[in-house]
């Protein structure tokens, strides 16, 4: 996989297109980021599904919150059925290795997971590093993204997929799906069904945040 830091023009003219498109949608995950956050560090509480490898608790959270989804299965055109555990479905969303040295293997395994299913590699996040060295990218082709934090780098991850036109990788799609109808507020005639986005959904809006957490 060929390693691009910071070089983010052609990538940031597409995250551009999207927020074109979107103008009222454009800000919405990095503007609630904050009680959004909360609302999820209470849910991960709650389910004990909490791994705090991390220093920085943003990326602790996004790590996290895939685990609170139930886990899915997909059927590939050849009709055969494949589930994705919990942990199959939080490393597709967000994938953490510590040097990047293991991206060319990373990417490996990701083809030969599309290949199994019938369908293509779509971006997705990676966390490189340990302790306070941490660094967000986005995988996109052979290209590494340098998004600088993970808020940011899932918020154009996201972006990417829309002005793209991409599905959502089948094995984290709820978990995008949850933040395109519900963070984001985007409805299309294209979006899937998943029973897990709304149980998800339900238990998200039942959380009350108190003003002095």
């Amino acid at each position: 996989m060929r390693r691009v830091m910071n070089q983010l023009t052609a990538f940031e003219k597409k995250v551009s297109d999207f927020e074109n498109k979107y103008k009222n949608q454009k800000n919405k995950l990095i503007e609630n980021w904050t009680s959004i956050k909360r609302k999820l560090l209470i849910l991960i509480d709650q389910k004990g599904s909490k791994d705090d490898r991390f220093r920085n608790e943003d990326i602790n959270v996004a790590y996290n919150f895939p685990l609170l989804f139930q886990s899915s299965s997909i059927r590939n055109k050849k009709s055969k059925i494949f589930r994705y555990t919990k942990i199959e479905t939080r490393d597709t969303f967000i994938t953490h290795i510590e040097t990047l040295a293991e991206v060319d293997e990373l990417k490996r395994k990701y083809i030969e997971r599309a290949q199994q299913l019938s369908t293509t590699v779509q971006p997705f996040i990676i966390v490189c590093g340990k302790d306070a060295d941490i660094n967000v990218y986005i995988a996109m082709n052979n290209t590494l993204y340098d998004l600088g934090n993970i808020v940011s780098a899932i918020d154009a991850a996201f972006k990417i997929h829309f002005a793209l036109n991409l599905e959502f990788n089948v094995a984290c799609a709820p978990i995008w799906t949850w933040l395109q109808t519900c963070v984001y507020g985007i409805q299309t005639e294209f979006d899937k069904q998943f029973g897990s986005v709304e149980v998800f959904k339900a238990e998200f809006n039942k959380v009350v945040l108190s003003n002095s957490f």
